[in-house]
């Protein structure tokens, strides 16, 4: 086959060459040497833990990893085929990598399914294996990564009784169980061996040094001292010679002297595979690369006072040229190239919060914004606000620039504040990214944001397209899926266009490579969006580069090189123009606009991607999420109370606008970068964020619930007030609570009625008395009935000495019995629950009990990011009521409103304390678990279960601004990329407020305050019986070689609501919702002069069941209320939004509160609008 030939002209980088290089010719001539006879070690793989990284060669990245975790963690592959006879050892080669380390951990080698090797991890490049018998193993460095990891050839001498002709070996490498991320990763390079083999034949270099002496040139050659007796044929002018190099001084050398005093006097050298040099002018210095078939030669000539030096290179880089010239043939070369160039940023995990603040800022954000000021052609993506908020933070005097160099396009920013955890978050803090984002970068630049970045999560919220769309964010750039363009729609119908380039950091390597290595990667990744376009459309083709923590790179002379691409010699030796694609340096708002116009065939895809990585905030952080989610509910009451009280003063004097905002930006701060280096301080840095959110919101409630209390005209003779608040968008019944300090010589209990004077059940608890019997302090339990939407109820109570005696109503068998359920308690939980009202058994007792808690092995990273979720492992399995002692339930509470039972047992490295409730007015059953100490042992997990006595049940559970039906709204198939298990079999899953299941005669909705749940029976998954589980604790570790261990030693509190219902999740949602957003009590403590409100009342409401008031905030811009509300029960819907006044003009806007129309079908206190299902709408109104 002739040679394709491409002639450059380039000013190159100099590669700079040493002993060091020298070295590396003469490591890989005696390999190739070594393995004469060889086979490839590598052909095909049995698929498991398949993984991509980045190797000593640009164009393999597909791998397989195993890890020293939980001994199951293995890789497995097949050899090429043995062929021959067979009498003695055969050799094979493969590509590997190790992990460099001081753990010492074990790997287990088997060949053929014997085990035959064990090797041990350590600080070194060797490979310390340890053999069972005969044969041998040894590791080849190539080279040292930036993270210090060692990449280079694996090798195996097998003698010939493990051999059979005609069959290939089957190797298979296992991990041991040592609790560690240490790790072997095997590349799928079928030709490990002909490539080493071919780059040790072609590869050269050749140092010249030529001294001029009236043209007449004393030339000295050298090369490293493997090439001694390499002949080279030399021509100068006429003359021609051929001369072999020879050894001298630890080197090759080869001297002679030549003339060059002819115009055409070029001086040309030749080796046996062809040209090495063709200069003409000696005296005009620069350099040239000629890509000659599969190999790249290199010529630098300098000049100076001591003469002239060449320096000339051979590599062996076979796709090169193939893949420049498969680019110029196809549909893929009219059209650009989009380069993006962004800088991937945690807010930490790279190191602490504070130090990547300041990293940003002087190793990315300072150099880029001076590199976009100098250069008018300089582009550069900032992911996020936060990041740019960071930097005018530390220089407010650069603000103008910034915002001039947004204007121009030379700078674009992501409309997020940061990049979450979407699942993490309630509906309300994601629309809150957008507030923080894209409308914080419009009022302090007047910049457009319209792109998302969220490229390290792998997971996206079913809702999150619609909240992003209609937050006025029309693209997405994500990862960790497979490589494509997608709409990627919500449950509306509403759709966001996509890009994701499979894993965010695939370029950013090869574009950092020598020229023709990246043109060579250019040209593939073109190749590889071919499907999208159809012949003749001018293309739009993505490249990112992004990194972790990647400084700000200039791809000028990148784009130059490509540009000066202009012909390649062809199969016949004719010189063929390149028609290549145009290479663009832009920003995603460019790229994103070009692809909606000229992409032809975009996937779609609808639903959630399940998020992967749970255990690294949940289960891992459960006080710090505990925070974020109690926060998420109390900042939305926060506001709703703040709009009545607004509308009731008709001014909104006090709102808390900044107290709101702090709390607000507290709330959605912590992103997905948990752990790491230095995270023990990330981690308490993200958990006072979230605590500091709770608090504020805490305070704030209190202070509008007490101002709104004494705006009501309560009837203080019929008893002292209380006032019972609704936060909810229906009217509620729930059990509500109040702690009352009572005057001296009060009653000894109290007598509660509602304003019509009917008597409410209640229950008296904790009670503390005075020396004379009379109550001091109690907790006020009692049922509220028909609280008005986001409104009050009023109740009055008066203390009595009449002593109420209930009947005991638990037996000697902890067997109790009410109106709704027969309930029969054991050591394990609940043994038995029977509803009836729809006779029907609810607990499936067989394996578990209801309400059992259960430990295990949970091995684990807490990203779990390198296939699936990390399931935890019955290993050292534990279960409450294992222990054998005769520990029993205790009944500390019984009323005419509840009885509670208690039981404290010990289970491994902990206890386990279970507070039982069961209310009889209301069918409700709490569970209060606490974890106690808690010995923070690594690789454990403790989960509460509910096992359920259904089948063929249906499994649901809420998700920001919506509920998802599993295996239903998934999207189809399986993520791509590395994750290939199928979105619907993924769990646990990230919930937010409850989960449900039902069949055809019953539903179950339990309310979680944990953020992470299960449905799949964790000892038998083919059982197909829901065991609903809330995953309470695990303590993993950071996925960072530094990171922290997530033990989270000491006492935990968890509580849980659940009842049985009508099937269908939708007769449950509300309960599991009001669970934890509870009913506020408030004993007033004044009444204001100006007093008006009635006894009950609902300030905001809708006539739609199907429609939750998901906040009534102040309007950004305005005196105004807005109001954000969402259909989700997939109706559309004619929206009948009311509040207690007069209003005026109302307005549809985005969501992020920009109008889009006027609503004329406006009432005298409210409005009717169209919702279409699963919708969110937003609406400002006047007052």
């Amino acid at each position: 086959m002739r040679r394709y030939i491409a002639l450059l002209s380039l000013f190159l980088i100099s590669i700079s060459i040493s002993a060091q290089y020298s070295e590396i010719f003469k490591r890989d001539i005696l390999l190739s040497e070594k393995v004469v006879g060889y086979y490839e070690g590598y052909k095909i793989s049995s698929g498991m833990n398949d993984f991509t990284y980045h190797s000593f060669r640009e164009d393999i990245s597909e791998a397989m990893l195993s890890r020293c975790t939980d001994g199951n963690m293995s890789i497995e592959w097949e050899t090429e085929k043995v062929t021959g006879d067979i009498n003695s050892a055969c050799g094979f080669i493969w590509m590997a990598a190790m992990d460099l380390t001081d753990e010492k951990c074990r790997f287990e080698v088997y060949i053929d399914e014997i085990k035959r090797f064990e090797i041990y991890s350590g600080p070194d490049p060797v490979l310390n294996v340890e053999s069972t018998g005969e044969g041998n193993m040894n590791f080849y460095p190539v080279e040292t990564d930036t993270h210090g990891d060692i990449h280079g050839y694996m090798t195996l001498e097998a003698p010939a009784e493990w051999i059979f002709p005609g069959r290939p070996l089957k190797i298979s490498i296992k991990g041991s169980e040592a609790g560690s991320n240490t790790w072997i990763i095997v590349y799928k390079a079928n030709d490990a061996l002909s490539y080493l083999q071919n780059k040790a034949r072609y590869s050269f270099h050749l140092k010249a040094r030529l001294l001029n002496n009236n043209n007449n040139y004393d030339v000295i050659l050298h090369s490293p001292e493997c090439f001694s007796g390499k002949e080279l044929e030399i021509i100068s002018g006429k003359n021609k010679m051929k001369k072999a190099l020879t050894s001298k001084n630890n080197r090759s050398e080869l001297g002679f002297k030549m003339n060059l005093s002819g115009e055409d006097d070029n001086l040309i050298i030749k080796d046996e595979f062809g040209e090495l040099l063709n200069i003409k002018d000696i005296n005009a210095p620069g350099s040239t690369t000629r890509i000659q078939g599969k190999l790249v030669i290199i010529n630098k000539l300098e000049a100076n006072k001591n003469g002239i030096s060449i320096d000339i290179q051979r590599l062996y880089k076979p796709k090169t040229g193939t893949s420049l010239l498969r680019l110029s043939r196809s549909k893929m070369n009219i059209g650009n190239i989009y380069l993006m160039n962004s800088s991937h940023q945690d807010i930490a995990w790279m190191d602490t919060p504070g130090k990547c603040v300041i990293d940003r800022d002087t190793m990315l954000l300072e150099p880029l914004i001076g590199n976009a000021i100098i250069s008018d052609s300089y582009r550069f993506d900032i992911e996020d606000a936060l990041m740019l908020k960071e930097y005018i933070d530390r220089h407010p005097g650069k603000k103008k620039i910034v915002g001039e160099l947004l204007k121009s396009g030379r700078l674009s920013c992501g409309s997020s504040f940061i990049q979450p955890y979407e699942e993490m978050y309630s509906g309300e803090s994601l629309a809150r990214q957008l507030y923080f984002g894209a409308r914080w970068l419009k009022k302090e630049f007047d910049y457009d944001a319209v792109v998302y970045w969220n490229v390290d999560v792998p997971g996206r919220t079913l809702q999150m397209p619609q909240i992003l769309k209609k937050g006025g964010t029309d693209y997405m750039i994500f990862s960790r899926f497979g490589k494509g363009f997608y709409k990627w729609y919500s449950p509306d119908g509403s759709y966001i266009t996509a890009y994701s380039p499979g894993h965010y950091a695939n370029s950013y390597g090869p574009l950092q490579r020598n020229f023709f290595e990246a043109a060579r990667y250019i040209s593939e990744n073109a190749l590889s969006w071919s499907e999208y376009f159809n012949k003749g459309t001018e293309v739009a083709i993505p490249l990112l580069s992004d990194w972790d923590m990647s400084p700000a790179n200039d791809y000028g002379p990148l784009a130059d090189k490509w540009m000066n691409l202009s012909e390649i010699e062809n199969e016949d030796g004719v010189f063929e123009k390149l028609n290549l694609p145009e290479f663009r340096i832009t920003t995603a708002n460019v790229f994103f606009k070009a692809l909606s116009k000229q992409a032809d065939n975009i996937s779609h895809l609808k639903g959630e991607r399940p998020a992967v990585w749970l255990y690294i905030h949940g289960p891992s952080h459960y006080q710090a999420l505990k925070a974020s989610r109690e926060a998420d509910i109390l900042l939305t009451k926060v506001e709703k109370f703040n709009s009545a009280l607004a509308a009731v003063k008709s001014t909104f004097e006090y709102y808390p606008v900044d107290e709101l905002n702090a709390a607000w930006e507290a709330k959605i701060y912590p992103d997905h970068g948990w752990g790491g280096k230095g995270g023990d301080i990330t981690d308490s840095f993200f958990n006072m964020k979230f605590n500091f959110a709770r608090s504020e919101a805490r305070r704030l409630l209190e202070k509008v619930l007490f101002t709104l209390s004494s705006e009501i005209d309560v009837r203080e003779k019929n008893g002292n007030p209380l006032v019972v608040f609704n936060s909810m968008s229906s009217v509620r019944t729930d059990i509500a609570k109040v702690e009352l300090v009572f005057p001296e010589e009060s009653g000894n209990t109290l007598v509660l009625r509602d304003e019509k004077g009917s008597i409410i059940p209640s229950q008296l608890s904790e009670i503390r008395r005075n020396s004379d019997g009379s109550l001091h302090t109690a907790i006020l339990v009692f049922l509220a009935s028909d609280v008005p939407s986001v409104g009050y109820k009023t109740y009055y109570y008066e203390l009595v000495n009449n002593r109420r005696s209930d009947k005991r109503r638990v037996d000697q068998n902890n067997h109790l019995s009410n109106d709704y359920f027969d309930i029969t308690l054991g050591p394990r939980g609940i043994e038995y629950l029977y509803d009836k009202e729809y006779n029907e058994v609810i607990i499936d007792n067989d394996t578990f009990a209801g309400g059992e808690v259960i430990t295990m092995k949970s091995v684990g990273n807490g990203a779990g990011e390198f296939k699936d979720i990390q399931q935890p492992e019955m290993d050292d399995y534990d279960f409450t009521g294992s222990c054998g002692e005769n520990i029993n339930w205790q009944m500390i509470e019984d009323g005419e409103l509840y009885t509670r039972m208690k039981i404290r047992q010990p289970v491994k490295y902990a206890e386990i304390e279970r507070i039982i409730t069961v209310y009889h007015v209301y069918k409700k059953i709490d569970i209060d678990i606490s974890i106690l100490n808690w010995q923070g042992i690594l690789y454990r997990e403790f989960r509460m279960v509910m096992p359920l006595k259904q089948t063929d049940a249906d499994i649901a559970y809420e998700v920001p601004f919506g509920v998802l039906r599993v295996g239903k709204d998934e999207i189809a198939g399986a993520a791509g990329e590395r994750y290939t298990t199928e979105c619907n079999n993924i769990h646990p899953r990230g919930i937010q407020n409850w989960i449900s299941s039902s069949n055809k005669k019953v539903g179950f909705t339990m309310s979680s305050d944990v953020v992470v749940a299960d449905y799949t029976d964790p000892l038998n998954k083919e059982s197909g019986k829901p065991v609903l589980q809330a995953v309470l604790l695990a303590s993993r570790r950071s996925c960072h070689w530094q990171g922290n261990q997530y033990l989270q030693t000491g006492d935990h509190h968890y509580h849980f609501s659940f009842t049985s219902h009508k099937p269908g999740w939708e007769n449950g949602c509300m309960f599991g919702t009001g669970s934890n957003e509870k009913l506020d009590v408030i004993k007033p403590v004044l009444k204001s002069s100006t007093a008006s409100l009635p006894e009950n009342m609902s300030f905001f409401s809708t006539g739609n069941k199907n429609i939750i008031i998901s906040t009534v905030k102040k309007a950004e811009d305005n005196n105004a209320l807005v109001t954000r509300v969402y259909e989700y029960k997939g109706g559309d819907t004619d929206l009948k939004f009311k509040l207690f006044r007069d209003i005026q003009t109302v307005y549809k806007t985005n969501l992020i509160e920009y109008p889009q129309s006027k609503i004329r079908t406006r009432t005298k206190n409210g409005f009717t609008v169209k919702v279409g299902k699963y919708s969110i709408e937003t609406f400002r109104f006047d007052l």
